[in-house]
């Protein structure tokens, strides 16, 4: 109001805005603030100018965050020009610049690309600055993530090694840029499948981070979930679970109730929990993150949207059917009556499978042909045509976790449905016609591709 819109206060708020949103999680917010700062710089200095080409990498920087590396490329090259125009390409900045073009590139799948740029970038560092300065190990991270992306590890190992030699003999191991060199060389060793050595190189990282004083840092949070997934596919579920809740209660002390960072770590804390069979616990954790989601985001948010797919699958496992069956409704926004054939068929799990495990808790066993059981179940005729189909496909994964076993007779006017629990007298179907066969085994389950279901149904089932 005092000074227009077009004005330097004005703009460095609006900067400062863009920061805090980006802080909040907020990314689309920080954006639109972040470019409307830059078309206020335009418009009062020649964009020749250094602080310029700062805010294109910090708003390119917010992209890549978001995985927009199209438009974090395009940005880049412009800062790139301006680099280039100003400095000359003899400049360490020059370097830097060539440095976030690889990033994106690399966003991008585009590795060949991505690796000509780094390699260019990390010899002209090394020409400027030596072999053994800090931002020569920059390059040599960058370099070594690129490899790690491309199933490289012998060469990305060799990048992280030489990088954390330079960090230690610059910064005396007390630095937290040597605790990212041992996380990326715990993540590199958690690929290859080395749990033990992973553990133990993220756990030197994360001393180094509390001795830095970065033990409430995101960067920390994140590696406490890092080695949490670690001690979970080594089978240590308890250590996988205490290392969350640590996560858990940092991010909240940090960021409060409500933020999205705090949502993430729910997240993580519930599926610890999942897999360590506490379900109870599971469902409290990923019930308030979903409520934090859809506190903050559209209720047709990815993230809003994932974290009731876990909600749901949680309480299937629960056998509290009614529950995940509302969730599913929820995220697929499908109404059951009226919804074609086709859009069903595209469901990960059919939602009428659901039913079936709740019309089957009360019974030991249940025969008819598909129609007699759509019935009985209240459930749209029109399913007739794909449920076999689905019940055959889903019989040795989501029916044999809920106790169904499912079998077939074929009659002359049709198939007959069998259905029995798992456990009962009707364990063995020998005598039946169809193809059970022996009970099934985690490396024998067959899951079946769900956007084929209709064709698959069209064709006889």
């Amino acid at each position: 109001k005092e000074r227009g819109s077009e004005n330097y206060y004005f703009m460095l708020q609006t900067l400062t805005l863009a920061t805090v949103c980006e802080k909040a999680g907020l990314t689309d917010l920080a954006v639109e603030y972040c470019e409307r700062a830059i078309e206020i710089r335009r418009s009062l200095m020649s964009e020749e100018h250094l602080d310029f080409i700062n805010s294109l990498n910090n708003l390119a920087a917010i992209c890549c965050k978001d995985k927009q590396f199209e438009k974090a490329l395009r940005l880049h090259r412009e800062a790139l020009d301006l680099v280039e125009r100003m400095l000359g390409r003899s400049h360490i900045f020059y370097a830097d610049a060539l440095n976030n073009l690889s990033v994106d590139y690399c966003g991008m799948k585009e590795y060949k690309k991505a690796l000509a740029l780094n390699q260019k970038a990390l010899a002209q560092k090394r020409l400027l600055l030596g072999d053994h300065d800090p931002q020569t190990a920059a390059s040599l991270m960058s370099m070594g993530t690129l490899y790690d992306d491309m199933g490289k590890y012998a060469e990305a190992m060799e990048c992280y090694q030489q990088a954390l030699e330079i960090r230690r003999k610059a910064f005396s191991d007390g630095d937290s840029c040597c605790a990212d060199s041992l996380t990326a060389i715990g993540r590199l060793y958690e690929h290859q499948g080395a749990y033990e050595a992973a553990a133990a190189a993220i756990q030197e990282g994360l001393a180094i981070r509390r001795a830095c004083g970065e033990g409430e840092s995101s960067i920390y949070v994140w590696s406490l979930q890092l080695l949490a997934e670690i001690r979970r596919k080594q089978g240590e579920y308890a250590a996988s679970v205490a290392l969350c809740r640590e996560g858990v209660k940092i991010t909240e002390q940090r960021y409060g109730a409500v933020h999205p960072r705090y949502a993430s770590a729910l997240e993580k804390l519930g599926l610890a929990y999942e897999e360590a069979e506490d379900l109870g616990e599971a469902a409290a954790a990923l019930e308030l993150a979903a409520k934090i989601r859809k506190e903050m985001l559209d209720e047709d948010n990815p993230q809003y949207l994932g974290t009731l797919e876990m909600l749901a699958r949680v309480f299937t496992k629960k056998r509290e059917y009614d529950r995940a069956i509302a969730l599913y409704q929820e995220k697929n926004d499908v109404n059951f009556e009226e919804t074609p054939q086709e859009q069903l068929a595209a469901a990960e799990i059919p939602p009428v499978l659901f039913r079936v495990a709740s019309f089957m808790q009360d019974r030991t066993e249940w025969s008819g042909t598909a129609t007699e059981l759509l019935e009985v179940m209240g459930e749209n005729g029109e399913l007739s045509t794909v449920i076999t189909k689905w019940l055959n496909q889903y019989r040795s994964t989501f029916l044999y976790e809920n106790g169904i076993q499912y079998d077939y007779q074929r009659k002359y006017n049709g198939r007959k449905i069998i259905l029995a629990r798992c456990g009962g007298e009707h364990d063995s179907h020998d005598r039946y016609d169809g193809s059970f066969g022996m009970p099934p085994h985690a490396d024998m389950a067959d899951t079946g591709n769900a956007d084929n279901l209709l064709s698959e149904a069209e064709s006889g089932g």
